[in-house]
This record gives structure tokens, C-alpha cells and sequence, in this order.
């Protein structure tokens, strides 16, 4: 059984690297600086990222896995999450580096999902030739269509938070994360929801700092790092796991609905973390009672009274139609 107090533990750790960076950075003490805060945020996250997943026990071994022997998670932590880092970094960096910033970019977006799916059964004949599940062109629509969505939430949250500039957006994405993990492991993929804690972990101490910094500039690269990192962790869970495309869905494109809210300024970020708490705790109470009905023992099992001679089974139809 999961144990909590790890679990808090690894969110501590991360929310402490990550404040702690962005601040020794940032330095709070001299004159603001938009580069080096915006770089020590993005490493701040970024780091405090895997040294959660470190205190959870999710490490990569060494030697480095072989890309037929690598899974999901090692692939998540290798490819996705250096490949965001680097093209928000880049995208910190003034200048020419802007271009290269956002072909990083578009890589992350359109090779997210493939290269999280790779060598799995959705794309690769593993048990013989023929035997993948999805069609060159089933493949090509869930790539393209993933890639739109995830350029679609991660563009709008990244303006959103050029337009406010203000410390809430990370604090809903920390919801949504804290929600994914929770949805994920409620799943049946225990392991793969736990990484979203200290993704969240990491957002919240990226938070905290940002209270000391002078100053604090849009954090446009906390909300590329945690918009992929979601993306990744519900991927995870819906390809991985059995998460709902619902419920996927929910957690993902719930932060998008801050645009609906552009309140009067004091009241605006309790507004956009109410509205995302409520889609987070809708998510997690439809895969708590999917895991619940999964988990049930079923009727007429083997371990069950068969069915008793003559007995028709009661369909949905039969509700549908009780009264009439």
C-alpha cells in the first residue's frame, strides 16, 4: 500500500529544491533580473522534479536501459522532461536562441506520446508481426491529435500567464498534478500516478520562492514544465493504466478554463483555483468509484452462487424500460 508520509516526504524535498534554486538565483537580495530568475526557476522545477522521484524510488539504473528494455517512466525521465527544460531554458536565453527554443518545442509536443509509447504494444508488433494494436494511420491520428492538444493547453496557459503575471497559475497546475497522481494510481498504475507529486512539489516551492523574488517575472517556463509534465503523467496513466479518456481530459484541459476568469485582480486567484480544484476533485471521485466498481466482486463469479436455472440477467435495458 502507498505510504503517505513517503509521498509527503518526496513533495517536501522537491518543493524545497526548487524554492531553494530559484531564490539562490534569483537572488532576492540585488537587483531583479528576468533571466537568471526565469533560468532558476526552470532548473529549480526541473531539479526538484527528480530528486522527488528520487526519494520515491523512481531512478533510472545504470547502465542506461537499451530503448527495447526502456519503460515508460524511464523514457519520461531521460527524453520528455530534459527536452522541456532545454527548450524553456533556451526560450530564457534573449536573442537568437528564441528559433532553437522553439524547435525544442515543437519536438516535445509532437514526440511526447511517441516517444513514451515506444516499443509498446500500440506501436510495435511485440509478440509477433501483426500483433500491434493500432494501424500506421490510428497511430498517425493520436499523435497529431495528441500533439494539437497539448500545443493548444500549453500555449494558452503560457500567454495566460503572460497577461497576468501573476503567482495562481502554477498553484493550479499544482492541483491538477496532485489530481493526476491521484486519478493515475486509482488507475491500477501505482507507480506511474506517484510522479506527479513531486511535479507538484516542485511547482509549489517554485511558488513559494516567487513571494521573496522582486520583481517575479511571468513564469512562462514553470508553466511549460508543468503543462508537459501533466501531459506525460496522464498519458501514462490512460495508455499504461486504465485511466478514462474523461477523466484524462479533465485534468488536462481544466487549468484552460482560468481564461474564463479574468475577474477583478483580488479576487481572480481564488476564483481560477476554485474552479480547477472543482474539475480535479470531479476526476478523482469518478476514479474513485470506477476503482471501487473494478474492485467489487462480480456477480455469478466463480467464487459465487451460479445463476439459478432460467434466471434472465438484468440489462440496462431493463431499467430504461421498469415502469413503462
Amino acid at each position: 500500500m502507498p505510504d503517505p508520509v513517503l509521498f509527503l516526504t518526496a513533495g517536501a524535498a522537491s518543493a524545497v529544491v526548487s524554492a531553494a534554486l530559484m531564490l539562490l538565483l534569483g537572488r532576492p537580495w540585488s537587483a531583479p533580473r528576468s533571466v537568471r530568475t526565469e533560468i532558476g526557476s526552470v532548473l529549480g522545477v526541473g531539479l526538484g522534479f527528480y530528486v522527488g522521484c528520487w526519494v520515491l524510488g523512481i531512478t533510472v539504473g545504470w547502465p542506461l536501459p537499451s530503448r527495447d528494455r526502456a519503460q515508460d517512466l524511464d523514457r519520461l525521465l531521460l527524453v520528455v522532461t530534459p527536452a522541456v527544460m532545454l527548450s524553456e531554458l533556451l526560450a530564457a536565453a534573449p536573442g537568437k536562441f528564441r528559433f532553437v527554443a522553439l524547435a525544442v518545442r515543437l519536438f516535445v509536443m509532437f514526440g511526447t506520446v511517441r516517444v513514451l509509447l515506444d516499443s509498446s504494444i500500440y506501436i510495435t508488433d511485440v509478440a509477433g508481426p501483426g500483433t500491434r494494436e493500432w494501424t500506421a494511420g490510428d497511430a498517425l491520428c493520436v499523435f497529431v491529435g495528441t500533439a494539437a492538444a497539448l500545443a493548444a493547453v500549453w500555449g494558452a496557459l503560457s500567454r495566460l500567464s503572460l497577461r497576468s503575471q501573476g503567482r495562481s497559475l502554477p498553484l493550479v497546475l499544482v492541483a491538477a498534478c496532485a489530481g493526476a497522481a491521484l486519478c493515475v494510481m486509482l488507475s491500477g498504475y501505482v507507480r506511474g500516478g506517484q510522479v506527479g507529486i513531486p511535479l507538484a512539489g516542485a511547482l509549489v516551492g517554485a511558488s513559494i520562492a516567487s513571494l521573496v523574488l522582486k520583481n517575479p517575472v511571468a513564469p512562462t517556463g514553470v508553466i511549460g514544465i508543468g503543462t508537459v509534465g501533466l501531459f506525460a503523467i496522464l498519458v501514462i496513466g490512460r495508455f499504461y493504466g486504465s485511466l478514462t479518456t474523461l477523466n484524462a481530459a479533465l485534468l488536462f484541459f481544466g487549468p484552460v478554463l482560468c481564461w474564463l476568469l479574468e475577474v477583478p485582480p483580488r479576487f481572480i486567484g481564488t476564483a481560477r483555483l476554485g474552479l480547477v480544484s472543482c474539475l480535479v476533485l470531479i476526476a478523482v471521485i469518478y476514479a474513485g468509484r470506477k476503482f471501487a466498481e473494478d474492485s467489487a466482486p462480480k456477480a455469478n463469479s466463480a467464487t459465487r452462487e451460479p445463476a439459478a436455472s432460467g434466471q434472465r440477467e438484468v440489462t440496462a435495458e431493463d431499467y430504461l424500460n421498469y415502469g413503462t
